[in-house]
């Protein structure tokens, strides 16, 4: 699920984001490069909590190394992922905020909760985060009703696409869980 919002440019926040990005070693504006399967997207800054979970998706999931390769590419884009444990998980287990900046800066707040299939959660909101860079009117289509998004609890937006990538992702993580369990 995500939520969309546009806001000024706030040049103190952007110095601040962009200098923690730089002093992490995650630069979050450069060229394109090949991932191997544990590094980060250069778009992606991730809490501590969360980088063996990442780094496990990226080493097991091709689903998701080719989402994190198209983040990766993607000029003027900061996610920032992290653990909300006051997310309403009757609602929902993972939500994104969406700003955008006059200067052609979008910042998405990867929101996830605690607990099993994180994996799920995190490759369905990165699937949102790609709809958006690739301009997809989610907003719009929502209110048309268009076929594959729609509105759900809190009025936030959901795409089939964005439940289908959760679900490949989880799949695949699941799939090789399972191959531990056989070993001869």
């Amino acid at each position: 699920m995500f939520i969309s919002s546009s806001c000024r440019p706030i040049r103190v926040f952007s110095l601040f984001l962009l200098l923690l990005l730089i002093l992490e070693g995650r630069p979050a504006f450069a060229g394109v490069r090949a991932l191997s399967s544990v590094e980060f997207p250069r778009t992606l800054k991730a809490e501590a909590t969360l980088i063996p979970k990442v780094e496990q998706m990226l080493a097991i999931s091709a689903t998701f190394r080719e989402q994190c390769l198209r983040l990766d590419e993607a000029s003027k884009l900061v996610v920032l992922l992290r653990v909300n444990p006051l997310l309403p998980r009757s609602l929902f287990r993972a939500k994104s905020t969406i700003k955008r900046y006059t200067t052609g800066l979008v910042i998405v707040d990867v929101e996830v909760a605690e607990g099993a299939d994180q994996a799920q959660w995190i490759a369905h909101e990165f699937e949102h985060v790609l709809e958006t860079i690739e301009g997809r009117d989610l907003e719009g289509l929502a209110r048309m009703q268009a076929r594959g998004v729609w509105r759900s609890v809190d009025q936030m937006i959901e795409t089939s696409r964005a439940t289908d990538a959760g679900r490949s992702v989880l799949s695949e993580m699941q799939a090789v869980d399972l191959s531990d369990k056989f070993v001869e």
